[in-house]
């Protein structure tokens, strides 16, 4: 696909996920809520299509076995295109914050990732996303920095906002 750019023949192109890099992201937020607050706005999957920019539909689709892991569908736009995808998520065992994984499903060879909330005192919270997320596709390295880049502070700022004011009703 992107021979004529790097000087490579079809077959040298088809790699295994291995072989591409993958793009890690963590940010820190502070936000002027309890933590239970925080992670009630978090675990509410389907609500995100509200106040994501980009989310356009979120469900939950079941539960594993253990009874606490949920499976999500999202569909979203992500900078030019729409993608369809699946997540896992699972709240921690201490109850301070979420992680998750793909299913298969989607654009994605790996994506994994998280909440980590810490208690700064009764009505504020220290929220840390972190993803580490791999294309199927080759992707240039500056292309992923700039998606990331650019829209996880906003989707930060939305998380935020949505947190302060369900934690204010």
């Amino acid at each position: 696909m992107w021979g004529w750019l790097t000087g490579t023949t079809p077959s040298e192109e088809k790699k295994d996920d291995s072989s591409y890099e993958s793009a890690y992201v963590s940010e820190k937020i502070v936000i002027d809520a309890p933590l239970e607050d925080c992670l009630a706005v978090i675990t509410d999957y389907e609500k995100y299509p509200e106040f994501v920019s980009g989310s356009l539909e979120a469900k939950i689709k079941g539960k594993k076995d253990d009874g606490v892991t949920k499976i999500c569908y999202y569909k979203s736009n992500i900078s030019w295109t729409t993608v369809e995808y699946t997540l896992e998520h699972k709240v921690n065992d201490e109850e301070d914050g979420i992680t998750w994984s793909h299913t298969g499903d989607g654009p994605w060879a790996k994506n994994v990732g998280g909440w980590k909330l810490v208690r700064l005192s009764e009505n504020q919270t220290e929220a840390t996303y972190y993803v580490d997320m791999q294309l199927q596709i080759w992707t240039p390295g500056f292309l992923k920095d700039w998606i990331l880049s650019s829209q996880l502070p906003a989707m930060l700022q939305s998380f935020k906002k949505r947190v302060e004011e369900v934690s204010k009703k």
